[in-house]
């Protein structure tokens, strides 16, 4: 008989079936782990990308404001300048 009958190859298949079972759920699980870390890093920083454009915005739409008031009030205050008498 050869050395590679049917019988051999079926010992060899259930004396490594545990090993071969648990590593590749072990090998499973991990990719999925894997998987899930780099989609969760993925929405977080999308997330404070999102935010930090929100966050720009609102600050240049403050920013405008607040350089507008200064301008209201400088003219303001040349004006009042221009019409305080200098007696």
């Amino acid at each position: 008989m050869s050395s590679s009958s049917p019988y051999n190859v079926l010992n060899q298949l259930r004396r490594y079936k545990r090993l071969l079972v648990f590593g590749g759920g072990v090998v499973t699980t991990l990719m999925l782990l894997i998987a899930f870390m780099l989609a969760t890093v993925s929405a977080i920083r999308a997330h404070v990308a999102a935010e930090r454009e929100n966050f720009a915005a609102c600050r240049d739409r403050i920013m405008e404001q607040i350089r507008a008031g200064k301008a209201s009030f400088r003219i303001a205050l040349v004006g009042a300048e221009m019409a305080w008498p200098n007696g």
